[in-house]
């Protein structure tokens, strides 16, 4: 016995030190893409992100932040935070392992060296995963997340042990506080709690086979009952006493907050005590558990005291319970049907108010709106809807991945005329929630971390890009073709890793072990292996086309497989003992370890992140490049969060206000702009107090009239005008009047009437609440401070100032300029944007091998757009000597070998031909041609099924082929354009 459990002791250490060891080696040494720069800059400062928020994660993160040597290193520090506890989460889950064995494989095996070394190497290898390594190793809310199911899930089993039938447990009332501290952190942690109420159950009463399933049942409700009716009641309380200490009583805002807060724990209090005081030992357990699982929702006080504080980052601005209910319900996401609702083709009945939006207003409560419901005819809504967006591009996914045929449905008839739209079948509801759900979204990401991933290409259900391999060719080829034909950039990718099947089959083996040996600890992991899996899939609702690949939403489940993992080569542990040599049974023992071994050896190169610094030089890259002061408009979250970071954590361009151009139609973003952060003075607008209710100004609308140019001054004291007659219909929204501009022809500051620069609208043209914030500031502030859109902003967001952009390195910057100096002020702007990206540019160091996965790839490639853009003007404006040196620059810095050019692949070609780099330009061409016919030659070698997954593959190889033919046959090279058209005459088929 003492040497078991020296042993055990040991591989305990053991199974800590290797996993954060290895953490810390391929940890990313500063800020990751997503949405860790926002997570390190709120933990650096407190600050409010996205919602809901994760005020624990913040404050513990926070620590790590503080003892941070400098502010360059901030971002080591809390990564490192997730490093620590992901390796505790590993041990956590070699402890469980080891007490699961106890509890329901006791005697079965009788070598402790095989036991200890079942737990260990399972352990270990769910520590190397794809999905849970990539969660290790940045500053994301999901390793502290699953440190808390870890240890919720290893106290449940160490009170099952230890009590003996006993409820009256002090395991109990810590897993209760634990999952109320996790809400701070993230929900996915909620998750468990059916399989803790279900174990309990089955430990305190004997279940025959109806009673294990109304356990399951009333188990499974438990989540529910948190998340739907208990924080909700707990906030509708509290919001009720608010209104009323405010609006009834005229106390100060937050007075009726903060005694309902104390009116709820003082009443606990007083139930803990009174069932303590008469011996109710039943209702002392429960009470005493329910008031540490709502003592631990008390994180989100520091959501609240900071969003009344106002720092830079303060999304939701979340000062009052009303704000912080729309906080934590994540209103500006909108709402996903689950059980029943409308198909994508669905016709709208209506759009009704649904809930008041409680604004402060003079010391007061005042309702100023009311969030929106849609409601749909009945004749194309259904149960479970699985394909209910109506955005077009989701419609074609939709029809793609259910193999929709057009089928239309009356849905309304109106004076004996019946109106018709598309509707689906519910089988075909079916399919796209099995294929696309299920399938694409869930199961593929379990097979790829214990069978092979292909590669980490962006995958949509084609067969080159995301899918799981097995390692064996037989397999792989046949349901992705010849991988040893495969384009060497698919063929070479770091994240082509075999497993040959080993984690998947030790896990089947382990369910059926584990069910065969006890049951209801069986039904205990399925219950925590379906809800942080499956259960996730049917709450999400997810959309096709996916911004990136959400495995990581269902590292839980993951969690779970590996323990059975840990039952399949217990399963074998007992088959060894058929062996009577007792050192060839623990040699056969020690082999387990292969199997974390493998996945490690197999998963290292793709997760080791210790040289890059591509998000902090993309970040650095944007603020860097526009003017003092300016306002600096970016859009998705890799331009959001890491800009974020390098301003607010590091430093960098203090005096530049950065904002997402997805927030500026809610009622908190504008009015933020006007704040002072850092050494950024607040923007001068003058409908600011405007911007801040709800539904006073999603839009307005222009009027074509014969009413003459308005300079831009006089448009906005029309538009922010109170009188009612400036009001008429939305051309949006039925039976809603919105303030409108009269005129056709805004004239910008220092711009003459009849100048083409103006603003034209049409009849009644749209003007968002995005647009006319720019307006406003450009109103007020412009010349002494401009506007900046990155480049990845879209359009639309600056289409009515489009003739007066000019591009200076990642952004478009706002050059107010009459039609006929339009010439020379681009011409000065190239040269700053020239002057910039030779001298100030950021690289990363591509010449030594880092990790290079495809978001990286697309933000370093986002870089060419403006290197050859503003290379190209130079050339057009005979300037071949800098466009020479830029392009060089460029080429030497972002090597095509590391970063494809993809859709820049003519256009490179063309302008290094263009500038008489004739001899780097074949090159290139060289190059390039053989990745496309490799491509070519890969699709000529697939069946006629896999074929039709590659389409867009073959089209756009023969395209850039094409292309680069056409572009030497202008410049001369007649012979090589040949060569490249009968490689064409030959795939073109």
């Amino acid at each position: 016995m003492p040497k078991s459990l020296k042993l055990g002791t040991v591989l305990t250490y053991l199974t800590f030190i290797i996993s954060f060891g290895i953490y810390l080696l391929t940890l990313e040494r500063t800020v990751s893409l997503w949405d860790c720069g926002e997570f390190i800059a709120s933990a650096t400062g407190l600050q409010i992100g996205h919602p809901p928020g994760a005020p624990l994660y913040a404050m513990v993160a926070r620590v790590f932040a503080a003892v941070a040597p400098g502010s360059q290193h901030v971002a080591l520090f809390v990564n490192s935070f997730s490093a620590l506890a992901s390796a505790l989460t590993i041990t956590f889950l070699y402890k469980s392992i080891l007490l699961l064995f106890a509890i329901s494989a006791k005697n079965e095996v009788k070598s402790q060296l095989a036991i200890q070394l079942s737990a260990f190497a399972a352990a270990m290898t769910f520590a190397f995963t794809d999905t849970f390594w990539f969660s290790a190793v940045e500053a994301e809310v999901y390793a502290f997340s699953l440190l808390f199911t870890a240890a919720c899930f290893w106290a449940v089993l160490k009170w099952y042990t230890l009590e003996d039938g006993n409820i009256h447990s002090r395991w109990l009332i810590l897993i209760a506080y634990l999952c109320g501290l996790s809400y701070g952190v993230h929900l996915l942690n909620l998750l468990i709690i059916p399989a803790i109420l279900f174990l309990i159950i089955s430990k305190c009463y004997h279940l025959s086979t109806g009673k294990k399933l109304l356990a399951i049942a009333v188990s499974s409700l438990g989540v529910g009952a948190v998340m739907y009716f208990f924080v909700p009641l707990l906030l509708w309380v509290i919001s009720r006493i608010e209104l009323l200490f405010v609006n009834q009583i005229g106390l100060p805002y937050n007075s009726g907050t903060l005694f309902g807060v104390f009116a709820i724990f003082g009443a606990m209090g007083w139930l803990v005590w009174f069932s303590f005081t008469k011996g109710h030992a039943k209702t002392f357990l429960f009470t005493v558990s329910f008031a540490l699982f709502t003592l631990g929702f008390a994180s989100y006080a520091m959501v609240l005291i900071r969003g009344i504080q106002n720092p830079p980052m303060n999304q939701n601005q979340p000062d009052n319970i009303f704000s912080l209910k729309y906080y934590l319900d994540r209103d500006q996401y909108g709402k996903t049907p689950l059980l029943y609702g409308p198909y994508y083709s669905a016709p709208v009945k209506a759009v009704v108010a649904d809930e008041p939006i409680y604004v402060k207003i003079d010391g007061r409560y005042e309702i100023k709106g009311y969030t929106s419901k849609v409601k749909y005819y009945s004749s194309h809504c259904t149960i479970f809807p699985r394909m209910h967006s109506n955005v077009p591009n989701h419609i074609g996914s939709y029809r793609s991945w259910a193999d929709i045929q057009e089928d239309s449905v009356t849905y309304k008839t109106v004076d004996g005329k019946a109106f018709k739209e598309i509707k689906p079948t519910f089988t075909q509801n079916l399919t796209f929630f099995a294929g696309y759900q299920m399938w694409w979204m869930y199961f593929r990401y379990l097979l790829w971390n214990f069978s092979g991933r292909q590669n980490e290409f962006y995958g949509n259900g084609n067969i080159l890009n995301g899918n799981f391999i097995t390692g064996f060719p037989a397999i792989d080829n046949l349901m992705l073709g010849p991988q040893n034909e495969l384009p060497d950039a698919y063929k070479n990718n770091a994240a082509n890793n075999r497993y040959f099947l080993i984690p998947l089959l030790l896990g089947l083996i382990g369910i059926y072990y584990q069910w065969k040996r006890h049951e209801n600890l069986f039904i205990t992991t399925l219950l925590l292996f379906f809800f942080t899996g499956i259960a996730i899939v049917l709450f999400l609702n997810q959309t096709p086309l996916q911004a990136r690949e959400r495995d990581y939403a269902y590292v839980g489940s993951f969690y779970v497989f590996a323990i059975w993992i840990g039952y399949g080569l217990l399963f074998l542990s007992k088959k060894l003992e058929k062996i009577k040599a007792r050192s060839l049974r623990n040699i056969a023992a020690l082999s387990f370890i292969a199997v974390p071994a493998l996945v490690l050896a197999q998963n290292y190169d793709d997760h080791d992140r210790s040289g890059r610094s591509i998000a902090l030089n993309y970040a650095k890259n944007f603020l860097n490049s526009v003017p003092k002061n300016s306002l600096l408009v970016v859009y998705g979250d890799n331009d959001t969060f890491p800009v974020w970071y390098a301003q607010m954590v590091e430093g960098v361009r203090q005096d530049v206000k950065v904002v997402n151009s997805n927030y500026l139609p809610t009622s908190w973003q504008p009015g933020q702009l006007a704040y002072k952060t850092y050494t950024n003075d607040g923007f001068k607008m003058d409908g600011r107090s405007l911007y801040t209710i709800p539904d006073e100004f999603r839009h307005t609308t222009g009027k074509d009239s014969l009413m003459p140019p308005v300079p831009l001054q006089i448009a906005m004291l029309q538009i922010f005008s109170s009188d009612s007659a400036n009001r008429v219909p939305s051309p949006l929204q039925k039976g809603k009047m919105v303030r409108y501009l009269p005129q056709d022809v805004i004239v910008l500051p220092g711009l003459t009437r009849k100048d083409s620069n103006n603003i034209y609208l049409a009849n009644n043209q749209i003007l968002s609440k995005e647009q006319i914030i720019y307006l406003d500031i450009i109103n007020r502030n412009y010349p002494e401070r401009t506007i900046s859109y990155a480049q990845t902003v879209p359009e639309q967001s600056y289409k009515l100032l489009q003739r007066n952009l000019s591009r200076v390195g990642l952004n478009h910057e706002l050059i107010i300029r009459a039609a006929d100096s339009t010439d020379s002020v681009n011409r000065a702007a190239t040269l700053r944007s020239y002057k910039f990206l030779m001298n100030h540019f950021s690289f990363d160091k591509l010449d030594k091998p880092q990790l290079l996965d495809e978001v990286s790839v697309r933000c370093i490639a986002s870089y060419r757009t403006a290197f050859i853009r503003t290379a190209a003007a130079l050339a057009n404006a005979g300037d071949t000597a800098k466009a020479t040196a830029l392009i060089a620059k460029c080429n030497k810095n972002i090597p095509v070998e590391t970063i494809p050019l993809g859709s820049k692949e003519p256009v490179m070609v063309k302008l290094l031909l263009d500038l008489k780099q004739n001899r780097d330009a074949l090159l290139l061409v060289n190059y390039l041609s053989k990745e496309n016919l490799q491509m070519l030659h890969f699709i000529e070698k697939l069946n006629s099924f896999q074929k039709r997954y590659v389409f867009a593959e073959k089209a756009l190889a023969l395209q850039n082929l094409d292309s680069f033919a056409e572009i030497l046959v202008a410049h001369g090279y007649t012979q090589q354009a040949m060569k490249i058209k009968q490689q064409i005459d030959k795939y073109d088929k």
